[in-house]
């Protein structure tokens, strides 16, 4: 059962060292240490992509501009993402 538990959490962190570049290393060693900044955190993130979300449906942008949108917040999802295996 340990050794089970033990090797689930090496893939988790190994997943997380893989995705990395997408939050900065000072800010993953912060969410590692503080669960209550690393809450905040994931709590901002889904807060941005809710509201980048409403302005994509709202508004009347150029190709360009959705397309860099849509690509923020696919790597806050991918941010989320790290920060949820975190927990």
């Amino acid at each position: 059962m340990f050794c089970d538990l033990q090797i689930e959490t090496i893939k988790r962190w190994e997943l997380i060292k893989h995705f990395s570049r997408m939050l900065d290393s000072q800010t993953i060693k912060i969410c590692k240490e503080n669960s209550s900044i690393r809450n905040l955190k994931i709590k901002n993130i889904e807060y941005a992509i809710h509201q980048a979300e409403i302005m994509i449906k709202e508004s009347k942008m150029s190709p360009e501009e959705l397309s860099f949108l849509r690509k923020k917040i696919s790597e806050s999802r991918q941010d989320l993402g790290i920060l949820y295996l975190m927990k």
